[in-house]
């Protein structure tokens, strides 16, 4: 018989007596198990019943209660919240009415009944008694309150409640004793069955430890004698003794083995004998492999000679490389992972003043700080460098942003500069930064700028005349105009108004671009601002029959920034708002906060703004196509301006559109408020001068 076998019958032995016990204890546990099924609950159920029905008919004594102070108040005073009061609640006692009449027995029913019939008399004398108080008949609505029938239906009430106490306290008491001799019962017969049990089960658990110990012996001393005696035979067999065998006794799994073993041992002494023919031969073969060896050794050295030429052209090529650096005239800095300097061009050197000992294995963000145009250090997480190595992508700039590279002397460089990532199998291993001094460029572009703030100052004269004479005709002062002239002469006038507010962006953006514009922050009530902008184009709205929807937040607190400034924002987002939306159109405006930033937003749903032109929205005279086919009139110069106007405040502004379905924009300004800068000029906003401004008018700013 096999071991399998064996372990079958043994398992199947000691599981006989498990079961046996596992059944009486079942039985025992059934039976300990019926008092707790069958009593107990009965008992808990009839104290819930009761206790149910006492909640209930304290919600009713509570429930009318309320329903008669309610309508008392109200008598007495007329004040609605009292009446709002008695309507909530006189559903509620009506339901808990109806609820405990379902509930209760036959008793319960009689008296919950009675209390239902009063409770209707009661209502309506109280509905009649609030209707003459929502008539301003309180002297009416308090004589039925008073009355002697009213007096004596509440009496019905009481008495009912009072019958249904009375009858439920002693029902309750009852099955309280009830329920304690039950499970004083059960107790009693729990303990005695748990005694009895213990006593049987340790008797049978003793029986079946003693019964499995001599099982467990008697397997186990005829498994480990064969296993001694193969242990003892492998022992000679390590020593080098490959002659006997050992004794097969049985047919089992061990028995087995020892004929395995007697086996093997009979194959190592063959497989001794071909080892060691093998070791002869072997030793041949290792002797022509080592002459085989010596030929591969003079390949190698063939192949070193080889390298030591392949060195040679890899420094031609890095001298060539270097001469290449060298000749470049833009600065070339390379870095590493890290950030650490690993080479910079001569270019480079010459432009920031140091030399390539001091700068080299250097961090670029500790050596060469990063200014912008009001010398104010740029964030390491702001850095085109650090840009570059964070998008894995290169980061360009031109001459019209705002980078300043500071030198070893502590003076700034305006650059243009392009950031790009080193990557090798997918992994950053650098960066190259390659910038260049636009100095000259900056000059010129101040040049052009003041040149335009310059035509802008010189036009100013001739069309604040222009606006002051068209006035002047349109309003008769030069003898009245027919039909036709008053016509062209407004032509004019609209035109020159065009003009003007052409002339009045070209200044505000010169003087912000060259650094002139005032900043005076002042502790301002942004939500009065928003409101007084809304105000003053109420009357554009309504001409195009356009909703304006403004939702604030109720916390905002004062912040400190130039109202004159922030207002132009205002003024012009909801301008084009209103410009670009079709009649009968929505906008919106959301004012809010944040932890550190109060947050605006204009939405309405006018042309929107195609994908493909977004890009370029707060670029310089720029107009969406889909806009100039719609509205031809406008110069592209406004979203320019309140961009220039949001980041000097040190905010932000940004968008989304589609097409068709409106444009949503949104710009934050610090809570912090906004930094003085003393300047020398304001933004121009309109020309509004008479004959005497226009004599006097000269272009200083």
């Amino acid at each position: 018989m096999s071991l399998r076998y064996k372990f079958i019958i043994a398992f199947v032995i000691l599981t006989i007596p498990v079961l046996f016990l596992g059944g009486i204890s079942i039985y025992i546990l059934n039976h300990l198990a019926v008092p707790l099924r069958e009593d107990i609950p009965k008992n808990i159920q009839q104290l819930a019943d009761s206790s149910t029905l006492g909640k209930k008919a304290f919600l009713i004594q509570y429930y009318d209660e309320v329903l008669t102070q309610s309508a008392r108040n109200y008598a007495l005073t007329g004040d609605m919240k009292w009446k709002t009061r008695y309507e909530e609640d006189a559903p509620k006692l009506d339901a808990v009415i109806k609820d405990a009449i379902a509930h209760g027995d036959a008793g319960d029913k009689k008296i919950f009944s009675s209390i239902e019939a009063a409770n209707f008399t009661l209502v309506n004398m109280e509905e009649e008694s609030m209707t003459l108080a929502g008539k301003e008949d309180l002297k009416g609505a308090i004589t039925i309150l008073e009355s002697p029938e009213y007096a004596s239906q509440k009496q019905i009430y009481q008495v009912g409640l009072t019958s249904f106490a009375t009858k439920k306290g002693v029902a309750l008491d009852t099955a309280v004793l009830e329920s304690a001799k039950t499970l004083e019962d059960i107790t009693t017969h729990t303990e005695s069955l748990i005694t009895t049990s213990m006593i049987q089960i340790s008797s049978i658990v003793v029986g079946i430890f003693l019964f499995a110990f001599l099982l467990a012996l008697y397997i186990g001393n005829g498994l480990i004698t064969p296993l001694i005696t193969l242990k003892n035979q492998a022992k000679l067999v390590a020593g080098g003794m490959f002659e006997g065998n050992l004794p097969v006794q049985s047919h089992d799994e061990l028995g087995q083995l020892s004929e395995a073993f007697n086996t093997m041992i009979a194959a190592v002494k063959e497989s001794r004998s071909d080892v060691d023919r093998k070791v002869l031969e072997q030793t041949g073969e290792i002797t022509e492999k080592s002459r085989q060896m010596e030929d591969q050794q003079k390949a190698i050295l063939n192949i070193l000679e080889d390298v030591e030429k392949e060195k040679k052209q890899v420094t031609v090529e890095k001298v060539k490389y270097e001469g290449l650096l060298t000749s470049i005239a833009d600065g070339i800095i390379a870095t590493d992972q890290e950030g650490k300097i690993i080479l910079i061009n001569q270019a480079g050197t010459v432009m920031l003043g140091w030399n390539n000992k001091e700068i080299v294995g250097k961090k670029l963000i500790d050596r060469i700080p990063v200014v912008d145009q009001y010398g104010q250090q740029i964030s390491e997480n702001l850095r085109p460098v650090t840009i570059a190595m964070t998008r894995r992508k290169p980061f360009v700039t031109s001459v019209d942003t705002s980078y300043y590279y500071v030198r070893k002397d502590k003076t700034k460089i305006p650059v243009a500069l392009t950031a790009a990532p080193i990557i090798l199998n997918n992994e950053l291993i650098g960066v190259i930064d390659v910038f260049r001094d636009v100095t000259h460029e900056k000059e010129v572009d101040r040049m052009k700028t003041e040149f335009i703030s310059l035509a802008s100052h010189q036009l100013r004269t001739p069309l604040s005349a222009m606006k002051w004479f068209g006035e002047m005709l349109l309003a008769g002062d030069a003898g009245t105009l027919n039909n036709e002239q008053k016509e062209m002469v407004e032509n004019i006038y609209a035109s020159n108004e065009r003009m003007v507010e052409l002339v009045n962006s070209l200044l505000n953006i010169s003087r912000i671009e060259s650094g002139r514009l005032v900043i005076d922050p002042k502790p301002t009530d942004v939500v009065t601002l928003v409101k007084n902008v809304i105000s003053e184009l109420k009357m554009k709205f309504e001409e195009k029959q356009q909703t304006c929807i403004v939702s604030i937040n109720e916390n905002l607190p004062l912040v400190s920034l130039d109202p004159k400034l922030i207002r132009q924002v205002y003024m012009n987002l909801l301008t084009n708002s209103n410009k670009y939306t079709d009649k009968g159109g929505e906008i919106h405006v959301f004012l809010s906060k944040n932890d550190t930033d109060l947050i605006s937003q204009i939405s309405d749903n006018g042309f929107g703004i195609p994908k493909e032109d977004q890009g370029r929205v707060f670029q310089k005279f720029f107009r969406a196509p889909n806009i100039l086919k719609l509205e031809t009139e406008g110069t592209g110069l406004g979203l320019y301006l309140i961009k220039s106007i949001i980041d000097s405040s040190g905010g932000k502004i940004w968008f989304e559109s589609e097409s068709g379905r409106g444009t949503t924009f949104w710009f934050s300004i610090p809570l912090s408020g906004m930094t003085t800068k003393k300047g020398e000029v304001g933004l121009e906003e309109k020309i509004m001068m008479g004959v005497r401004g226009v004599i006097k008018h000269s272009d200083g700013l």
